[in-house]
């Protein structure tokens, strides 16, 4: 398959059109505290894998090599024996498809194994010149697997990570009216969700000095964009929802246990509080807790219980 997009050519892509994946971490590389960068699409790939290895082994995957420019992949190819330099102008690196990690363990390599095709990557060239750390994406960059978390995972990327890959800022370029629009799964506004345009310079070139440069697209890629990330935030907003309905139902089991059965409400207060940071743990979702509530109100507490007993043995 083609590993080209955009009408770019190896190894000659902008960092405009890339997103920033961390900085090489590899003591001694090349790319050792530079920012590398990786197709969008690729680098929700990534964070996806990283998230789900350090679920399963503890292990952080960290990125030693992202994109490589036609200059850097010329001198790799000049100064390493073959096979371990692709010809320049065809390494999947030059697409800014490909990443070599940093910081496994065997078990860490053995879960990139196991979950790796479920976002996409592919070890096949890793595999075949025997370099483990090396991973390509090679599902679609367009229609691309599910890489949302589904709230259950903890585990968050670093900051340098998440924010430029979270919200992402573009510019239609067939206007005559400068119009910038900030999209992400993050973002909610009146305008629609999952994406918030502006035609006010100065904010755009302050989302631009928040989220890094913004690329220019043309109306068509632009209105799909705004699109594919309100389906994103809206598909987020039904996870949380679902997520935060669970909790409360967990949290209610407790109190069915704790206050009801024990005819007792004097954790009252503590398991309202409870449910309530739950439900406004999330992005918008909302529970009806009143018959929650007033269910609660209606059990005895354990002085009436006291009381009620008393008054039997009196009569």
């Amino acid at each position: 398959m083609s590993l080209a997009w955009g009408g770019h050519q190896n190894g000659r892509i902008p960092l405009t059109a890339l997103s920033p994946i961390g900085k090489g971490a590899l003591p001694g590389g090349m790319q050792f505290g530079k920012q590398q960068y990786v197709h969008h699409t690729v680098a929700r790939a990534w964070q996806a894998l990283v998230r789900a290895v350090a679920a399963e082994t503890g292990v952080r995957l960290r990125v030693s090599e992202g994109y490589r420019d036609f200059a850097l992949q010329q001198h790799y190819w000049n100064t390493l024996p073959f096979p371990q330099a692709a010809t320049p102008g065809t390494s999947s690196h030059g697409w800014a498809r490909a990443i070599d990690m940093y910081g496994y363990t065997v078990s860490a390599l053995q879960a990139v194994r196991r979950i790796g095709p479920t976002f996409g990557w592919s070890l096949e060239t890793g595999d075949r010149v025997r370099e483990p750390w090396h991973i390509e994406y090679v599902a679609s960059l367009i229609s691309p697997p599910d890489f949302a978390d589904d709230g259950t995972n903890p585990i968050r990327p670093p900051d340098e990570m998440r924010l430029p890959m979270t919200v992402r800022v573009f510019r239609r370029s067939d206007t005559a009216i400068e119009e910038w629009s900030r999209v992400g799964d993050t973002i909610t506004s009146t305008a629609g969700d999952g994406f918030e345009p502006t035609t006010d310079r100065a904010r755009a070139e302050a989302w631009i000095r928040q989220y890094g440069p913004a690329a220019d697209l043309p109306r068509s890629t632009y209105i799909a964009t705004q699109e594919y990330w309100g389906n994103q935030y809206r598909a987020r907003v039904k996870r949380e929802e679902e997520m935060i309905a669970k909790q409360i139902d967990a949290v209610l089991a407790r109190v069915t246990r704790n206050a009801i059965n024990q005819h007792t409400t004097d954790r009252a207060a503590e398991v309202i509080a409870e449910v309530k940071k739950v439900q406004t743990g999330g992005s918008g979702g909302s529970v009806d807790l009143q018959p929650v509530l007033d269910a609660i109100a209606k059990v005895p507490t354990a002085a009436q219980n006291g009381q009620a007993a008393r008054d039997a043995i009196v009569k």
